[in-house]
Parts: structure tokens; C-alpha cells; sequence
């Protein structure tokens, strides 16, 4: 069950990906300028929780 929690992670994080696409579509300024910051904050949490699963099974 421990590995399945990165996984949900990283789907809740891909779905706030598409929502900061959405608003960079809007054109509206304050709409790009959080989406691009969305985007960002959201990879990052993908890349967090990829190396938690990739070091987890160097460990066994």
C-alpha cells in the first residue's frame, strides 16, 4: 500500500498540470502567470515522488 501513495501523487499532479494549461489558454495575464506557476510547483511534486519510488526500490 506504501507504494501506491507516490503514484496518487503523481496523478493528483498531473491533473493540476492540465488545470495550469487551461489557464495559460485563458490569455488573461494573472491567469498565465499562475498556471505557468502551477505547471512548476506540480513538476517538481513529479519529481519528488519519482525519486521517492526509484530510491524505495534500490533499498530491497
Amino acid at each position: 500500500m506504501k507504494n501506491f501513495k507516490p503514484l496518487f501523487g503523481i496523478g493528483i499532479a498531473i491533473i493540476f498540470i492540465v488545470i495550469g494549461f487551461k489557464l495559460i489558454a485563458k490569455g488573461d495575464q494573472l491567469s498565465v502567470i499562475i498556471g505557468y506557476a502551477n505547471i512548476i510547483f506540480w513538476s517538481g511534486i513529479i519529481l519528488f515522488a519519482t525519486y521517492k519510488i526509484l530510491i524505495k526500490r534500490k533499498n530491497y
